[in-house]
């Protein structure tokens, strides 16, 4: 990525190139655009540019190419907007209203953060990014099915009801309109009466909220800007374990590898689905048929239970030593219990921190399978620790001869 050192030098270069990532009416891309519209100029927003010049609407599934238009004045028109729910200033609005209307006004600045957290909760949606034509749409769709003055559509609603054409407004389905808002309708009455209860306990003042003048976010970005102008980011892939001895009582790294904790639990039907919904974003990724390249367990047999007793299921893409790939590394992704295997030996390896982040990985994919002794249905498969401990001195070796997977980023 470029780095701009004046406007000058940046607008020197979006004579001839895109920004990667962004967007900008200086660039070929959008002049392009405006010579083939035969446009007088260029009239793009703060979203427009903040989005790179290969975006696509998500709810009409047009590229920018396909959204901009001709305005009144004869310029090239392309405008994104945040769409969002409005009831989170309705929220707002309400509690207001309601403890400026008390006899004696009683809430106080916290009771006014407490009904502005809760009115996030209160949202269908998050805010979402989307074109002109169909922020438009969604206001002329509240007025064709006389909606509540304080509803939005949601992005998926919104689909449902417009007519896309290239480079034009849309057009509206009216009976698909008012189709989405019967859908709605009863639910957001259940809505508005929750944001009535909160808002009176925020008007009232017998919410629960409280301030902490330290939080846990907070100290975490200061110390992450710390560890990171210190440099020590670069040199461990955990860099506040630089500053401290993290086993000053475990004098043996390698105890994890001989816990034989063992669950007898098995997920019902009806757990496994409840799980997908609640938590199976990394389960939808993958195909049905996918078993783990490590343990050759299939989705259902690496599903476990997590330390908060709850049915879980992961996944994560591992980088392993292979030379004749290139940086030395082949990515697959394995189950969530080889990959804890593959992190808890690189850390019981590296003792002293050697590893950064791009070089996470010091083993072949074959000796993580031959380390597996015997594969458990739903449970951490058992290790074969002998062959463990003769591999540990061949990894400690490939650490000292930079024999690691992203080798040219090494700073040890």
């Amino acid at each position: 990525m470029k780095i701009f050192f004046s406007e000058d030098e940046l607008n020197e270069f979006l004579k001839e190139n895109d920004l990667d990532g962004l967007d900008s009416q200086y660039s070929p891309s959008m002049q392009k655009l405006k010579k083939e519209f035969n446009a007088k100029d260029i009239h793009i927003n703060n979203w427009w540019v903040r989005t790179p010049s290969s975006w696509i609407c998500p709810v009409c599934n047009r590229a920018k190419r396909d959204i901009v238009k001709i305005n009144k004045h004869g310029d090239l028109s392309g405008q994104l907007f945040s769409h969002h729910d409005h009831v989170e200033d309705l929220v707002k609005k309400e509690f207001e209203r309601i403890s400026s209307q008390k006899n004696t006004p009683i809430a106080d600045k916290l009771a006014e953060k407490f009904v502005v957290r809760v009115s996030f909760g209160l949202s269908a949606y998050d805010s979402t990014i989307i074109c002109s034509d169909c922020n438009d749409a969604d206001k002329e769709a509240k007025k064709i099915a006389n909606t509540h003055s304080s509803f939005s559509f949601s992005p998926k609603n919104i689909a449902k009801f417009i007519k896309v054409e290239k480079n034009k407004e849309h057009k509206i389905d009216k009976e698909k309109a008012l189709f989405c808002w019967k859908e709605e309708e009863l639910l957001f009455q259940k809505r508005l009466d929750l944001i009535n209860y909160i808002v009176d306990l925020g008007a009232s003042n017998t919410h629960w909220y409280e301030i902490s003048e330290t939080t846990e976010k907070g100290v975490k970005y200061t110390s992450d800007r710390l560890l990171n102008a210190y440099g020590l980011k670069k040199l461990s892939y955990y860099p506040e374990e630089l500053l401290f001895k993290k086993n000053i009582y475990d004098g043996n790294l390698s105890k994890w590898r001989y816990e034989n904790t063992f669950k007898n639990d098995v997920p019902t039907l009806t757990e496994i689905q409840n799980m997908i919904n609640l938590r199976g974003d990394k389960w939808e990724l993958l195909s049905e048929d996918w078993t783990c390249p490590i343990c050759k367990r299939n989705k259902v047999d690496t599903i476990f239970k997590s330390k908060t007793n709850k049915w879980t299921f992961n996944s994560e893409g591992k980088s392993f030593l292979d030379k004749s790939k290139k940086n030395w590394c082949d990515t697959i992704t394995i189950c969530y219990h080889c990959s804890n295997i593959a992190t808890l030996l690189r850390k019981e390896v590296d003792t002293n921190n050697k590893l950064t982040h791009s070089q996470h990985w010091i083993m072949k994919k074959e000796e993580l399978v031959r380390a597996i002794k015997e594969v458990r249905i739903h449970n951490t498969p058992l290790l074969e620790n002998s062959y463990i401990d003769s591999l540990i001195p061949i990894l400690k070796e490939r650490i000292k001869n930079k024999e690691i997977t992203g080798f040219e980023f090494y700073k040890g």
